[in-house]
C-alpha cells in the first residue's frame, strides 16, 4: 500500500536547506534560479523547483510535489523519503536493541528509560572528550558540550526493533574557493565523530584487554574518545542484551562530507560488557579532573616559608569514600586554613583536581574559605 503524505504541518516543517541538501547529495544538479523565488534542480528527465523561503503561499504544495517526485524516482515510499529529508542536515545516531523481545517495536518501560539515559550519557562523554580527552570526567559540562546537548533532539523510533534516534543538527560545509582553503569542523560534527570512534575503540580495547588481562588498551585509546564515562554508559545497557545485542549506527548529514572512520556501525557484544565495566573503574581511578568543589576538615599543613605557597591536606567525602586532597594555597588562604585546623572548622575549596601518583592535588584553587558562601 502506498502512503501519501498530506499533512500540511509536516510538509511545512521541511526547510529549503534540508530539501536542497538532500537533492545535492542524491545526484540532482542545480540548474539555476526561477524568478528569484526558487532554485531549479534536474536529474535525468525530472525537474524540481525548491522554494527559497517557507513563507511563500505555495510552499506546502511545492514540497508535496518534491516528496512525490522523489518517491517515484527512487521507488521508495513517501514516508521513507520524508524521514530522510527531515534529517538531511543532521548527523543521526541510532541506538538499537536487537532482540526478539523488541521485534514489535517496543521494550519494557524500565528498559526504555535505561536505553535513553545511557544514550544521553554516551553523548555527554563524547562531548567532553571533544573538548579534552581524559580517562574520566567528574566536572560540570563545558559550555560547548552543554550547548550541543541542548540542540540534540530525539527522533522517532523505527519498526522491527526498538531504536532510540538522536538527531544532531550540523552546520553545512562551505565549498573551497581555492586550493588550500580550510574551514573549521563544527563542534557538533566533532562530537558525533568522537562518539563513533570512541565506541569503536572501546570495543577493540575490550577485545584486547580480555585477551592480555590488562587495562592498558583502554588507556591507550583515551585520545580516540574512550573514557570511564563512555564505558559506564555502555555497560549500563547490559540487561538489555539478555536475548540480543546493542547496535549503534551513525548516518551523516548530507550537507557535509562524511568523516573518515573505520566503521559507522558498532555492535556491543554482551560478553565484553563486564570488561568495559571493569575498565571504567580503572580509568576513573587514573584521574580526577575538572572544575570541582571539596569541603572537609584540615588534617595536615606544610609550608617552608611564611610568604610562599603552602600545602594543606583536606579529608573530604567523595563518591562514597573518604579522600585526602592536597591544596596548594597562597599565604592568606593558608593562614585561614591554619585557623580552621585549630578550631576544627571545615574548609571549602573550588578548583581543578588532578591525580599525581597516588595523591589527589588541587594546585589551581579558584576559591577558598571556611564556608561555601564565604570564599576568600
Amino acid at each position: 500500500m502506498k502512503v501519501r503524505i498530506t499533512d500540511s504541518k509536516s510538509l511545512a516543517a521541511l526547510t529549503p536547506h534540508e530539501l536542497t541538501a538532500y537533492l545535492h547529495s542524491t545526484g540532482w544538479a542545480l540548474k539555476g534560479f526561477y524568478a528569484g523565488k526558487a532554485t531549479v534542480w534536474e536529474k535525468q528527465d525530472e525537474v524540481l523547483q525548491v522554494p527559497r523561503e517557507q513563507r511563500f503561499a505555495d510552499y506546502v504544495s511545492r514540497v508535496s510535489e518534491i516528496v512525490e517526485t522523489l518517491a517515484a524516482v527512487e521507488e521508495r515510499s513517501q514516508l521513507d523519503i520524508y524521514r530522510d529529508l527531515s534529517v538531511a542536515t543532521a548527523d543521526v545516531i541510532r541506538v538499537r536493541v536487537a532482540s526478539p523481545l523488541s521485534n514489535d517495536g517496543s521494550v519494557g518501560l524500565g528498559a526504555g528509560v535505561i536505553l535513553i539515559q545511557s544514550t544521553q550519557e554516551m553523548l555527554q562523554a563524547a562531548a567532553r572528550a571533544t573538548v579534552s580527552s581524559r580517562p574520566a570526567y567528574r566536572s560540570r559540562l563545558p559550555s560547548e558540550a552543554e550547548s550541543f546537548l541542548k540542540q540534540a533532539r530525539l527522533g522517532q523510533t523505527e519498526h522491527g526493533s526498538y531504536v532510540v534516534t538522536v538527531v544532531c543538527p550540523v552546520a553545512p560545509e562551505f565549498r573551497r574557493q581555492q586550493p588550500g582553503d580550510e574551514f573549521p569542523i563544527p563542534f557538533e560534527r566533532q562530537v558525533t565523530t568522537k562518539l563513533a570512534s570512541g565506541l569503536d575503540e572501546t570495543i577493540r580495547a575490550a577485545n584486547m584487554a580480555s585477551v592480555i588481562n590488562d587495562p592498558q588498551p583502554f588507556l591507550d585509546a583515551v585520545p580516540q574518545g574512550v573514557s570511564a564515562n563512555l564505558c559506564d554508559a555502555v555497560a549500563a545497557m547490559r540487561e538489555l542484551t539478555e536475548q540480543g545485542q546493542i547496535e549503534i549506527a551513525f548516518s551523516w548529514s548530507r550537507s557535509r562530507t562524511p568523516p573518515k572512520l573505520r566503521t559507522s556501525r558498532i555492535v556491543v557484544p554482551r560478553e565484553l560488557i563486564s570488561v568495559m565495566r571493569g575498565a571504567g573503574a580503572v580509568l576513573r581511578e587514573r584521574t580526577w579532573d575538572g572544575d570541582l568543589e571539596v569541603e572537609g576538615v584540615v588534617v595536615a599543613l606544610k609550608r617552608d616559608n611564611p610568604e610562599a605557597v603552602g600545602e594543606v591536606t583536606v579529608k573530604t567525602p567523595w563518591e562514597n569514600h573518604w579522600r585526602k586532597v592536597n591544596l596548594w594555597l597562597k599565604p592568606e588562604a593558608y593562614d585561614q586554613a591554619t585557623r580552621a585546623h585549630q578550631t576544627g572548622q571545615n574548609i571549602y575549596a573550588h578548583g581543578v583536581i588532578e591525580r599525581q601518583g597516588r595523591s589527589f592535588v588541587m594546585a589551581n584553587v579558584l576559591a577558598f574559605g571556611t564556608q561555601p558562601d564565604e570564599p576568600a
